[in-house]
């Protein structure tokens, strides 16, 4: 069907509250007899958010965000770039990866907004 909205989010937030509930010490299933049922639901899991977030997966597969907890390498990287005329080249892409880092910042640690 086109023009057909799924939301699978409950599902997988239910799915998450169970695992939480099911790996606290005190639960009484074990952990080694319902690791099958474990990995299947991580499997579903991860399926169905290619049905209703896949752009959001998109996003976050392709933002390279991660790579702040880097940026002192990839400083010194473009130090050496920027030095060396064989590396000369790729001095851009390395100023144009810092851009990703603001976004880094979140709302719930915004001392790091100004350091980034």
């Amino acid at each position: 069907k086109t023009g057909t909205e799924y939301d699978f989010e409950a599902l997988r937030l239910n799915w998450r509250r169970l695992e939480a509930f099911v790996a606290h010490p005190a639960a009484a299933v074990k952990l080694p007899l319902v690791a099958d049922l474990f990995r299947r639901a991580a499997t579903i899991c991860l399926h169905t958010r290619f049905v209703d977030e896949i752009e959001e997966m998109i996003e976050e597969y392709a933002s390279l965000r991660e790579l702040w907890y880097f940026h002192g390498k990839i400083e010194s990287m473009l130090f050496d770039a920027i030095m060396s005329n064989s590396q000369s080249m790729y001095a851009l892409s390395l100023v144009r990866l810092f851009e990703e880092f603001p976004t880094c910042a979140s709302e719930h640690a915004p001392n790091y907004r100004k350091a980034i």
